[in-house]
């Protein structure tokens, strides 16, 4: 058997090697927007330490849309107890951030994997506190200017839960902590991304926003999602879900 024989068919058998494990894994994506602009929300009172906090306007954010109706910070996520993951999620995992600055929380909607640390950082040159409204593992810790305090969380949550400021009572945002890698929240553009998960296997997902809690009685791609917001969903490849409308009524639009 000559040479150039030898290394195709090790290379072909190299290949069959890795085909399995890069197969395993497939990614959703879609795109959440609504019907129609909602009714404008109001601004937040701005009534401590103007010099830091009301030199800008501050925006309520429990309904973040775009002029082009694309609808941010909807949270889509695996319910699926036990659900198998790619080991390689847990490679460079990256600290979950959740800022004050210029006394806004930043980012407004954010979901923690429990295998990351939670830096809680301070960016004002003013004093802070922040407060988990969560009964298993909530907390409420002093941050002092421009520093961090380091949180670890390790009980999973089945819905969001409140942040605040007590000092700035304004200052609001949203913290979901889940056991397993598999979830986003929309961006700006409405858009969301779920990447690694589990082929051919029969997931349970969650939808969920700030404005309407189980945000259901939809359509994500050709599954009509119950009240519940609750839906299930076996991928044998990579899908877009494409443009999910949301009626704009469910949040108390026009």
């Amino acid at each position: 058997m000559n040479i150039r024989r030898i290394t195709l068919l090790a290379a072909t058998a190299f290949s069959l090697l890795l085909a399995p494990a890069q197969a395993q894994w497939v990614t959703l994506k879609g795109k959440f927007k609504v019907d129609a602009a909602p009714a404008p929300l109001a601004d937040l009172t701005c009534n401590k330490d103007p010099a830091t906090c009301c030199a800008k306007k501050l925006v309520d954010q429990s309904l973040v849309v775009s002029k082009d109706l694309e609808l941010a910070n909807v949270f889509i996520y695996v319910r699926t107890k036990d659900v198998k993951y790619d080991p390689s999620l847990k490679k460079n995992l990256q600290p979950l951030t959740l800022d004050n600055k210029d006394c806004v929380f930043v980012p407004h909607a954010a979901i923690l994997w429990t295998k990351q640390k939670l830096i809680l950082k301070n960016s004002d040159n003013v004093g802070h506190n922040t407060n988990y409204t969560s009964n298993a593992q909530g907390f409420n810790v002093l941050i002092a200017p421009n520093e961090s305090v380091e949180k670890s969380l390790t009980v999973s949550e089945n819905l969001a839960k409140g942040v605040s400021c007590n000092i700035h009572p304004w200052m609001q945002a949203q913290l979901l902590v889940r056991d397993n890698p598999y979830f986003a929240v929309t961006a700006a553009d409405g858009t969301f991304e779920i990447k690694n998960l589990p082929k051919g296997t029969n997931l349970e997902y969650q939808l969920w926003h700030e404005k309407t809690g189980y945000l259901g009685e939809i359509k994500v791609g050709e599954t009509s999602v119950p009240k519940t917001g609750k839906f299930s969903l076996s991928l044998d490849a990579d899908k877009d879900l494409g443009t999910i409308t949301v009626p704009v009524a469910k949040f108390g639009g026009k």
